[in-house]
């Protein structure tokens, strides 16, 4: 977790910062472009993310080409995505209009989408590697840098400046992480034993990450459509608060999500110990998440009058709403993150289709009676109703006792993968993924990184 609580702070002073330096409405729609930017990039990585975490460790000599195939097909994916937003912009959200200006600023937008895939496909690359301690110094240098190009572009381009700010730093940094992991995966592919068998190939991956993506676009629709929907009835101002409330409350939901992905990687690594490993996720991400809520709730006014007076007598009602949906979302997170170590891919996308379906509407219903607190209340039904399924479906696991340390059958539940299934992992390892959750994080989560 140790890359979430240093994004987290890091984000939480950019946003202050930004909040401080920036007009109220510039803020709003700055905010909505770059939420908008991770969003799409999110979307085009076409499930790949999942993917590499669950089928990398399994590859053997191919590797490297594994990974290249994976950038080059998000890459593009995304830079279209960027493409494709832009010009229906007139449709969707032509408070935007400022990222049309120029050619420029298209092209640009266009290529940070692109650059924002590989950002995220990098860290999933480095948790399924065991080099999630990496994740840490890139997050840091990251947070570093975007929070010390908010005072130039606040006079270079005080309308998006905080995109710029938040977009730029990442060129350089991929570039250099990805020539370490380059380092990395060939020295492994070299010495593997020529004669074994080179594992999955890229077909087998791209077969599973489709089916996570078609459950991610349902999930990363509702990330894109809701502060699109809040920009486009309550105008820019309301936007800006909203989406500091949305930001401060993701980071908390990316603990859970960021701890679902690690689950993915150590059943990849240990398929044997499965039940313990979901146990221990979601058991950490609750004691990490509860106090955080309980604080959260108490000091919210005065954590928004942080960013100033406006955010905190405006946003402080969906705020609190939003904290206590961090507490089911944790037991939703980690089911789903169970179902995609099983293969279990159809469950995963009705569930995300399912919880999509009830935000979405419920906001289309509240916000216009509610304000934004009508978004809230949106995601704490969806939610809860959510995460009532996880418990109910999996009641005889939670009734089944102490979580034992051995093998299955002793603390352990059996896999439930076919051994013709590709993606089946064969015989298990009995090394830690050594995985920090954070290495998992999507850009969604990276932004509310606040």
């Amino acid at each position: 977790m140790t890359g979430t609580l240093l994004t987290s702070a890091l984000g939480l002073v950019f946003w202050i910062v930004a909040a401080n330096l920036y007009d109220d409405a510039d803020f709003g729609v700055a905010t909505t472009a770059v939420y908008t930017m991770m969003m799409l990039a999110d979307v085009a990585v076409l499930g790949l993310r999942s993917g590499l975490v669950r089928y990398l460790p399994l590859v053997q000599r191919t590797a490297g080409r594994t990974i290249v195939w994976a950038y080059g097909l998000a890459a593009l994916s995304a830079g279209l995505a960027g493409v494709g937003f832009l010009v229906g912009l007139d449709w969707w959200a032509p408070d935007l209009s400022a990222l049309t200006e120029t050619l420029l600023v298209f092209g640009l937008f266009a290529i940070s989408t692109a650059c924002w895939a590989l950002f995220n496909l990098q860290d999933a690359v480095l948790v399924a590697e065991r080099k999630a301690p990496w994740v840490p110094i890139e997050n840091g240098i990251f947070g570093l840098a975007k929070i010390a190009l908010l005072f130039p572009f606040a006079e270079l381009s005080p309308e998006l400046g905080i995109f710029w700010a938040w977009t730029l730093p990442v060129f350089p940094i991929v570039i250099v992480i990805n020539l370490l992991v380059a380092r990395q995966v060939g020295a492994r592919d070299r010495l593997a034993d020529p004669r074994s068998d080179t594992g999955p190939g890229f077909g087998a991956m791209l077969s599973f990450s489709l089916a996570d993506w078609v459950a991610s676009i349902a999930r990363l629709a509702t990330l894109v459509a809701i502060p699109l929907m809040v920009l486009g009835s309550e105008g820019k101002v309301m936007a800006g608060y909203f989406n500091v409330a949305w930001l401060i409350t993701f980071t908390i939901f990316t603990l859970s999500m960021n701890a679902a992905h690690a689950l993915l990687a150590e059943n990849s690594h240990e398929r044997d110990q499965e039940r313990r490993n979901t146990v221990q996720a979601g058991l950490l991400s609750l004691g990490l998440t509860l106090p955080i809520v309980v604080v959260g709730v108490i000091a919210a006014p005065f954590v928004l009058l942080i960013y100033g007076s406006g955010f905190a007598d405006n946003a402080s009602t969906v705020l609190r709403i939003l904290l206590v949906a961090a507490v089911p979302n944790v037991i939703h997170q980690i089911y789903v993150g169970r179902l995609r170590s099983q293969g279990r891919m159809g469950a995963v996308v009705w569930l995300e289709t399912l919880l999509s379906a009830i935000v979405v509407g419920l906001t289309a219903l509240l916000l216009p009676r509610y304000g934004i607190d009508g978004v809230g209340i949106a995601w704490l039904v969806g939610l809860v109703l959510l995460a009532g399924v996880a418990v109910v479906r999996e009641w005889s696991t939670l009734r089944a006792g102490p979580v034992g340390p051995g093998p299955a059958g002793n603390g352990a539940v059996a896999d439930h993968s076919s051994p013709d299934d590709p993606g089946h992992p064969g015989p298990t390892s009995n090394g830690s993924a050594g995985g920090d959750p954070a290495a998992g994080a999507t850009s969604a989560e990276r932004a509310t990184r606040p």
